[in-house]
């Protein structure tokens, strides 16, 4: 059992004997992105549990000592943890007061459990593919279809959000302190190296405009540039078709944050 396997295990466990489970079998299986993660380990896990099958999904940290010196202050899963464990409770309990339409709301998957510990990081979610839900081809355009829907989805994430500073603008502010974060790429080898890289792959020809883009761009202040207009609204960050998933006909899609 590979050390990833181990620390899942004992997180399942830890559900386990919460929901006080009678003779549980616990299966678990690594499964792959097709390359569009590279910080984490997948896996699907199965607790069978009588005539009942808990299908969940999970994600093991699997970033090295050197990734992490290079962005001080990097914790995996910390902004999720929070999402799953608060953020959505405040937002089913507005959507609940609101009476908001089924139909209408904003879902995620159920959070079965969460790890923050160093090193040993992981989450465990409800595992959305065994409900027929699946992810788009991330080398493939998205369809009108496909991506109405998915603005439709995050339209209502960030209406929630004014909705929640509206409502209750002291939790809503200690929650956004939470999400301080400053992004200085500066002298970081990682994204030099990504940068270096991605010159060498454009044409020769226009190699000196794309080095003389990187220079404009690597003077400007990043921290200045989120500052809010008018409103503070909690965003996703990195809503791209890897980080969703659909069913065809389903009455809701469902985002991994």
């Amino acid at each position: 059992m590979s050390e990833h396997e181990q620390i899942l295990i004992e997180l399942l466990n830890k559900i386990v004997a919460e929901r006080a489970l009678v003779a549980p079998q616990v299966k678990i299986q690594p499964i792959s992105s097709g390359g569009a993660n590279f910080t984490t380990q997948l896996f699907q896990a199965t607790i069978s549990h009588g005539d009942n099958e808990l299908k969940l999904f999970a994600k093991v940290a699997a970033v090295g000592e050197k990734f992490r010196q290079e962005l001080p202050g990097f914790r995996m899963f910390e902004a999720e943890n929070d999402f799953y464990t608060k953020l959505m409770k405040f937002y089913e309990k507005l959507q609940e007061k609101h009476n908001v339409p089924q139909d209408k709301r904003f879902v995620a998957p159920k959070c079965y459990g969460c790890s923050s510990k160093l090193y040993e990081e992981v989450i465990v979610l409800e595992d959305l593919s065994a409900q027929g839900f699946i992810v788009y081809d991330r080398m493939k355009s998205v369809d009108w279809d496909y991506a109405s829907k998915a603005v439709e989805e995050i339209a209502k994430f960030h209406a929630l959000s004014i909705a929640f500073e509206k409502e209750n603008k002291e939790e809503f502010n200690k929650y956004v302190d939470t999400l301080t974060f400053s992004w200085d790429t500066e002298n970081i080898e990682h994204f030099n190296d990504i940068i270096d890289k991605g010159i060498n792959m454009v044409k020769e020809e226009n190699r000196s405009r794309v080095e003389a883009f990187i220079a404009s761009i690597e003077t400007l202040d990043y921290d200045d540039m989120l500052k809010p207009v008018k409103l503070k609204v909690l965003t996703h960050c990195d809503y791209r078709v890897s980080n969703q998933m659909y069913r065809v006909n389903a009455v809701s899609t469902y985002t991994y944050q």
